[in-house]
């Protein structure tokens, strides 16, 4: 769905990467609030890797994400233990 491809300007690229790091927050949020933790992981994994880099790394959007990958990964633990 989101994905970076090099054909953009470079000039571009840090404003990108800022804009795709919150849209793939946004999404990792609305998947694990829904119950669909294995596309919150997914798009929370991108909003990481995107928060970290540029000129408008964020380091809350990147812990941001990665609390929703150890949440996420926690109810899908807990769901396989209960099957």
């Amino acid at each position: 769905m989101m994905e970076l491809e090099g054909d953009f300007p470079e000039l571009l690229k840090d404003e990108f990467m800022a804009i795709f790091s919150v849209a793939c927050l946004n999404l990792s949020k609305m998947y694990y609030s829904s119950g669909r933790f294995l596309d919150a992981m997914h798009y929370a994994q991108k909003s990481v890797e995107y928060a970290d880099q540029g000129i408008y790394a964020n380091a809350a959007n990147k812990s941001e994400g990665i609390m929703i990958l150890a949440k996420s990964s926690e109810k899908l633990k807990g769901s396989l233990i209960e099957s």
